[in-house]
């Protein structure tokens, strides 16, 4: 891969009015993999103001020096993005950088324009490449919308965007190559109780309680299999499985056998035997027997609840094997697991892939939690406080004791003249960020947003009506905060 370089000259002359400095920016193209090149484009934007957008165009040789006069305050986080021309027109070159602009010498790198996207429907057993899609390219503080495309060329930008069932999405650009996105499709699929039954509660592509009114199952399609084919189980009276088009009893699908478990866990309240084909849940039980399946593993999920130091309730996953002969004794132990920096009025989650725990302690809980676990894996632990504030830190298998710092997000939203300005502060921690915004089933998802960007001001165009809700998430390694306008607990 080609590289280019060329330096920014900043020098600010004193002026008596107005909101900007007089700035003469400098470009000097240092190196070159063309004979010549055909124009310069350069966008510098700040929170502050309205971005700048000024062009050269003419033949310009390696070594030329290209001068753009602009009015510009100088201040904190200015985004600059420059991109050159090649012979033909199009772009060769681009760079970006966002830095605090006082004046000097700024170098910048300029990565050679070369990308190539693609959308992928991604199911649980494949991924589908999906065409004629309008894409999307943003500047990284998403208020100018510098291309738009249904095919190549793209030239390097900061954000792709596209719009699909969950939403508008829009994905960070590091470098320049070839990237493959997930397109979320929805799908429609056809819904009736079986005979006898009044109600459903559904497992697996969907999970929910459905009736007699509902005729219709809409899910997304990285929750089916290729050609929009659900994995589903239905429990009512019998034990139902999704088979051609409708509902058919498990039990006469499949070969049925009796069921006896040995179960010793802490305050054990209610279990069920389930099969997790793709990572979905599948109930396989029918009162005291179960579905016999060849081949696939067993996985028993226990729900309890534990009462001291602290009132927790937990769902805990047990791998009982592909061999299950439907006999097992199943033992949980606990473990005491000491927490360091937890204010008393948070509701304190541990969970990893196997287990969900939830519930809170009555002053803090330094004298320790008792975790269930049945093998010793990596767990989470998150404080989520009544403000929306969430902290969350990784417990490594065989440590005892875990320490969630003192962090916060401070988050500012405001819609205005169609504009939607988000601003926050990360306090004492450094980490790129995701964000998700809604308000009724609009949404836009922003994959990352880098540890130097602190807002961003996105057009509107009568997307939301109102502020959006928002959750906005940032992490580093061994840790995250969140912030969100949800207040309260989420329970499992």
């Amino acid at each position: 891969m080609v590289f280019a370089w060329f330096l920014l000259f900043f020098v600010f002359v004193l002026s008596c009015g107005g909101g900007g400095e007089p700035v003469s920016l400098q470009l000097r193209l240092s190196s070159s993999s063309e004979p010549y090149y055909t124009g310069v484009w350069v966008r510098v934007s700040g929170r502050d103001f309205e971005p700048v957008f000024l062009q050269r165009s003419g033949v310009f040789y390696p070594g030329d020096r290209v001068v753009f006069e602009l009015q510009l305050p100088p201040g904190r986080e200015r985004h600059i993005e420059a991109v050159i021309l090649d012979p033909s027109g199009r772009p060769a070159f681009y760079g970006r950088r966002t830095l605090d602009l006082l004046g000097g010498v700024v170098v910048m790198d300029m990565q050679e324009s070369f990308l190539r996207v693609r959308l992928e429907e991604r199911f649980l057993d494949s991924a589908v490449p999906v065409d004629g899609r309008i894409l999307y390219l943003f500047s990284e503080d998403f208020y100018s919308l510098n291309y738009s495309t249904v095919s190549e060329p793209f030239w390097v930008g900061s954000y792709l965007a596209f719009q699909d069932s969950s939403g508008w999405r829009f994905n960070y650009l590091p470098a320049p190559g070839e990237y493959a996105f997930a397109y979320s499709g929805l799908y429609e699929i056809p819904f009736s109780l079986p005979e006898g039954e009044s109600r459903l509660e559904l497992y697996g592509s969907y999970v929910g309680e459905l009736g007699k009114e509902d005729k219709i199952i809409k899910i997304s399609s990285e929750r089916l299999l290729s050609g929009g084919i659900p994995l589903l189980a239905g429990v009512g009276r019998r034990l139902y499985l999704y088979a051609d088009g409708s509902f058919k009893p498990a039990c006469e699908l499949f070969e049925c056998i009796s069921l006896n478990l040995s179960i010793s866990a802490p305050e054990l309240e209610n279990y069920g035997l389930f099969v997790r084909p793709y990572g979905l849940d599948i109930p396989v039980q029918e009162g005291e027997r179960f579905v016999l399946f060849r081949g696939i593993p067993y996985w028993l999920r226990l729900e309890g609840s534990v009462k001291t130091p602290c009132r927790m309730d937990y769902r805990l996953w047990v791998n009982l094997g592909e061999n299950f002969s439907g006999e097992a004794k199943v033992e949980v132990r606990t473990k005491r697991v000491r927490l360091e920096g937890v204010h008393p009025s948070a509701q304190i989650r541990v969970y990893s892939e196997n287990l969900q725990m939830e519930g809170r302690c009555e002053s803090s809980a330094r004298e320790g939690l008792e975790v269930p676990y049945a093998m010793e894996e990596d767990l989470w632990v998150e404080a989520r406080y009544p403000d929306g504030l969430v902290v969350g830190v990784l417990l490594r298998a065989g440590q005892e004791a875990v320490n969630l710092p003192e962090i916060d997000l401070k988050v500012s939203l405001e819609l205005r003249k169609d504009i939607l300005t988000f601003s926050f502060e990360r306090v004492g921690f450094a980490g790129w960020c995701s964000l998700e915004l809604w308000e009724g089933e609009k949404r836009v998802h922003i994959d990352r947003i880098p540890p130097w960007r602190s807002y961003i001001k996105l057009k509107n165009t009568g997307y939301f009506q109102r502020e959006p809700e928002y959750r906005l998430r940032c992490q580093w390694q061994g840790g995250y905060v969140e912030r969100s306008s949800v207040k309260g607990s989420e329970v499992f």
